[in-house]
């Protein structure tokens, strides 16, 4: 969610200002030399900063909860995304006294084939549309979710971002496709028999090594 929050009031600096939120629900704001974000979870926030999915992050177990924190940063002068991602991990890594790097690991994963003459519907968009929407009842048991994509890589993700687990595309479909599932399920067994029966889709249980991004104390 984004919202129009003015420029927070504090001295500029290279500092980025964290501490546990005081404002329930999840906005951001950024404009010339500041950016803030609120009641983000500590797996968000290195989502946005490092691009990483969310599945794919490991926490210590120390500092894995889902409370929220405030992330401001006043600047001196503007500067351009990659310094201001930059910045906000060495914030984190200092203010959880942490070090975050890329490693493989072995992890639980998806593999997600096709199954062969139940492909999805290819369309002929060619690429010129391409979303995704994902509506998921987490306060009811099982799944209920509604999701649309011509792009594979983008229903891929929606979909690991369902599961809160890796998915590894193995379908080998290049194209543009008509990728809509709408699905209500007890379970998450129910949940990927839906997935094969409406698109032809197979999620299959396995362990492959991966980039994970690692969290880990600093002694």
């Amino acid at each position: 969610m984004h919202t129009t929050e003015k420029k927070p009031d504090i001295p500029p600096s290279y500092e980025v200002h964290i501490s546990p939120t005081t404002t329930p629900g999840t906005s951001s704001s950024a404009g010339p030399g500041f950016c803030v974000l609120r009641d983000y979870d500590l797996k968000t926030i290195l989502s946005v900063v490092t691009g990483q999915d969310s599945t794919r992050i490991l926490l210590p177990a120390s500092i894995e909860n889902n409370h929220g924190y405030d992330f401001v940063l006043v600047l001196p002068r503007p500067e351009n995304k990659a310094t201001i991602d930059r910045l906000l991990q060495q914030g984190i890594e200092k203010y959880f006294q942490v070090s975050i790097t890329l490693e493989e690991r072995t992890v639980d994963v998806y593999v997600m084939t096709a199954l062969e003459g139940q492909t999805p519907k290819e369309t002929d968009s060619g690429g010129a549309f391409s979303c995704s929407r994902l509506l998921l009842d987490r306060t009811r048991p099982g799944f209920e979710i509604s999701a649309f994509s011509h792009d594979i890589s983008e229903f891929r993700s929606t979909l690991e971002h369902t599961l809160q687990r890796p998915i590894i595309d193995e379908t080998n479909l290049q194209g543009t496709y008509d990728l809509a599932l709408n699905a209500k399920a007890r379970d998450t067994a129910g949940f990927l028999q839906q997935l094969r029966d409406q698109l032809g889709l197979v999620l299959t249980p396995a362990q492959r090594r991966i980039e994970t991004l690692v969290v880990t104390p600093r002694p």
